[in-house]
């Protein structure tokens, strides 16, 4: 009799541990679908410009309600390092913005290598009056374009694009104290 019910509780007991492991086996399953490999990260490290462009799951982008394609900027920042302020830099990307619609460029994402990015100020008595910067823009990881940013102020600012020694764009000079895209009549 005692043996019976012993082993009765011993049957109970290995069903109930089969039944909870396949529970807790069922649950881990269930709470890991539809998650990525850790290891796998959707982050794109810019050479050039050194910096990291991260795309994390299930976020949509910042500009997501606006038709406007957005173009990404890496290196765009180091311009201020070289004497542009903000206004100009930002008046340069929407004059590269007017290029790239003008000329059906297409430019997505636009790196400026750190490394090539070079100032000459004008030297007193020289008779040169702007300030030029010069630097290396990568489109859309492929072409490699030269700037030439000149000013003589810091309300003024004058873009070049080449490309391999050729003139593709001349902004001609800019007013940087209107709003980006307006010019003065």
């Amino acid at each position: 009799m005692w043996a019976d019910a012993l082993a009765s509780k011993k049957k109970l007991l290995i069903f109930v541990g089969i039944f909870l492991s396949i529970m807790v086996i069922g649950v881990l399953l269930i709470g890991n679908t539809g998650k990525k490999d850790p290891g796998e990260k959707n982050e794109y490290y810019d050479p050039g410009s050194g910096e990291t462009v991260s795309n994390p799951p299930n976020k949509s982008s910042e500009n997501a309600s606006s038709t406007k394609v957005a173009v990404t900027y890496l290196g765009f920042s180091r311009l201020l390092e070289s004497g542009l302020n903000n206004d100009q830099v930002e008046e340069i990307k929407f004059l590269i913005e007017t290029y790239s619609s003008n000329s059906n460029a297409d430019f997505k994402e636009l790196s400026i290598a750190r490394d090539s990015i070079g100032t000459t100020i004008p030297e007193v008595g020289s008779g040169a009056v702007d300030t030029v910067v010069v630097a290396k823009m990568t489109a859309n990881r492929g072409k490699v374009y030269d700037l030439t940013m000149s000013y003589s102020s810091i309300l003024k600012i004058k873009l070049v694009i080449s490309l391999d020694g050729k003139e593709l764009y001349n902004s001609g000079e800019v007013d940087t104290f209107l709003p980006v895209g307006e010019e003065d009549d």
